[in-house]
């Protein structure tokens, strides 16, 4: 990937074991510096009339470098016999979209030639300059005796490319160190942050006193918290004479749970944790819980395949025969580690850029992808069923119609009822109306 900001969106499935979790992530890809070096040799103060050969070196295959020699260009490596003085070579690349511009000066110095050799000076002593590059195994240096003779001295010399480490240590107070030995046989130590789970060491229970048995618990890994502290204090009966005689069940399944930000800054947990209660089966004290931390371990069955035209170790469960887990076997001989996890079935890049390719039979569906859904046309049923409701809501319309007026002859009824009580005319228009109505509801 070249410099620049790449955002990234973790998704967490909600399968077994996980919980549901979105994490947006940005990453900062800056430009490189590159080690650009000027050798000189035979070295860089050497006699007039000495042929002596400039040489830069660091170039990456990417850029294009330049040797100068007093501002001007010069073949490298640049093999000279130069006059008496001081010559500044500039070895310098423009750089490019993933390189930072960077220039390196180195000085030769031309000397006039040195008295000659005091041949009455017996007792000779020698000082040396300081070793030059390695190149090729082996480095060099000048000296020169009090007696002003001259020597290079020449040793077998190694460059560190390589290192080897040894496992992190145990997390002590949010550090752990580990050791490296290079390909040299050099040595240094590496530390860096993590995240410090406690371990807890406690004393045996005291005698209970004022209804209260207690303890002292000791982080061993000295983590600055309380978190999972098992129980110091837990109360008891002394009303009688009680030994308690604690019982701790069963340890709980090893649970993790990691948060996606310190995976990517380095800061892996590789312990989960466990619980367990511990009951006094003689009824004096009260129950506590107790944590420890765990690990667990799954076993894969791993194999060769190809997937998205690409070779890939691949991690097979033993139980689903299902892919959990894939290396990419390209990255992996580029020292590179590319590893996928899986919860599901994962599609290659080009079933998501929006154009039908590859083996698609549709766009971005089909094939090595996800299967196409296509629309399917309506059957006689759900025409039916689409009749069926116009019917009903027909039926429920008139209904509601002739509910209405049954409610408005009702009405009229009431008015006649209590108007027509003491007046013979109204008891007549009353029973007139009646005969109306009836009619007039069967009808309808």
């Amino acid at each position: 990937m070249g410099a620049g900001v790449y955002y990234y969106r973790w998704y967490a499935n909600d399968s077994l074991g996980n919980l549901n979790w979105t994490e947006l992530l940005n990453y900062t890809i800056s430009k490189a510096t590159p080690n650009l070096g000027i050798s000189f040799s035979p070295s860089s103060s050497v006699t007039v009339g000495t042929e002596t050969t400039a040489t830069g070196t660091g170039c990456p295959s990417q850029l294009v470098c330049m040797l100068y020699r007093e501002g001007t260009n010069v073949t490298n490596p640049d093999v000279a016999t130069l006059a008496v003085g001081s010559y500044l070579y500039s070895y310098n690349t423009s750089g490019n979209e993933n390189y930072t511009l960077f220039e390196i000066n180195a000085t030769l110095s031309v000397n006039e030639p040195s008295s000659p050799p005091d041949e009455g000076c017996t007792d000779k002593t020698w000082s040396c300059g300081e070793w030059g590059e390695c190149i090729n195994g082996k480095q060099t240096r000048e000296c020169i005796s009090n007696c002003n003779y001259k020597k290079t001295e020449e040793q077998d010399c190694c460059v560190d490319t390589s290192w080897t480490c040894t496992d992190w240590t145990e997390c002590i107070a949010s550090k752990q160190t580990r050791t490296c030995i290079s390909n040299c046989n050099n040595q240094k130590e590496e530390e860096q942050s993590c995240e410090c789970i406690p371990k807890w060491n406690c004393t045996s229970w005291s005698a209970c006193e004022n209804g209260e048995m207690s303890r002292n618990c000791k982080d061993l890994r000295d983590c600055n918290t309380d978190k999972d502290k098992p129980v110091e204090r837990v109360s008891c009966r002394k009303d009688f004479v009680c030994t308690p005689e604690f019982r701790c069940g069963n340890w709980s399944e090893c649970s993790y749970h990691e948060d996606v930000t310190n995976v990517i800054k380095g800061m892996i947990k590789y312990v989960g944790q466990r619980e367990r209660i511990c009951k006094d089966i003689q009824n004096c004290a009260g129950d506590y819980k107790e944590y420890e931390n765990c690990t667990s371990n799954y076993k894969l069955s791993v194999t060769k395949g190809t997937r998205c035209n690409e070779e890939e170790i691949v991690g097979l469960s033993p139980l689903t025969n299902i892919s959990v887990a894939s290396i990419n076997v390209e990255s992996w001989k580029s020292n590179k580690l590319d590893i996928l996890f899986m919860q599901g079935k994962v599609y290659c890049d080009w079933c998501y850029d929006g154009i039908m390719d590859f083996d698609e039979t549709g766009v971005d569906c089909g094939g090595s992808c996800k299967e196409c859904v296509r629309p399917t046309p309506k059957r006689w049923m759900d025409i039916i069923k689409s009749w069926l409701l116009w019917i009903i809501v027909g039926v429920l319309l008139a209904f509601i119609i002739v509910e209405r007026r049954r409610i408005k002859y009702d009405l009229v009824d009431l008015y006649f009822a209590i108007t027509s009580f003491y007046n013979p005319v109204k008891r007549y228009a009353r029973e007139l109306w009646r005969d109306i109505k009836y009619a007039m509801i069967y009808n309808t």
